[in-house]
This record gives structure tokens, sequence and C-alpha cells, in this order.
């Protein structure tokens, strides 16, 4: 799950350029290093939150889901929290049912 530190682009939030990894923005000098950072832990916690959700593990996947929110609170992000919300739901319902059903 290594993440390449060339794999990450951003924004200089003072001039706009893209940047890659460098502690200082090419074009104005800003420094940039917080926001690079921040930048790879989004990106790692997208990749363990595909990974959780591909093993059907919905209770790790939505703390991942609050964590990725509370970084970007984007509608998408806030969409697929609730969606693993929902799923988890619908999961304690559908377990709730089948061991109602086979008590009989």
């Amino acid at each position: 799950m290594d993440l390449e530190i060339n794999d990450v682009k951003f924004k200089c939030p003072t001039c706009s350029k893209i940047q890659q990894w460098q502690d200082n923005c090419q074009l104005c000098g800003s420094d940039v290093s917080i926001l690079h950072n921040l930048a790879i832990k989004y990106k790692k916690l997208q990749k363990l939150l595909r990974i959780n959700l591909r093993n059907g593990n919905f209770i790790a996947a939505y703390n991942i889901a609050q964590q990725i929110t509370n970084i970007a609170p984007t509608k998408l992000n806030k969409k697929i929290k609730q969606f693993i919300k929902t799923k988890l739901f619908l999961n304690s319902k559908y377990k709730i049912q089948n061991s109602e059903l086979s008590t009989d």
C-alpha cells in the first residue's frame, strides 16, 4: 500500500500552481509541506477505504470515510460515508431478521 511521493499532486494555495513533492512552491516559494503531507494521508485513506469496502469490512470503511470527510468535506465524500452507513444499517437489519427466522 506504499504510495509514491510523486503520485500526489496538489495546488499551491497562494498561486494555484500544480505541485509535486517539494517543501516550497516552485513559483511563489510558499511552504506547502503540510499540504503535501495531508494530500498523501488523503490518498492513503482512499486506498484503505477501497480495500475495506472490497473485503466487506463496513465498520472500518465507515471510520475511514469519516476521516476522509474530515480532511475534505466534499459532497462525494459525504455521499460515500452515507452509503456505508446505510449498508451497515441494512446489514444489521438483515442479521436480526435472519436470527429471528432461524429460531423456529
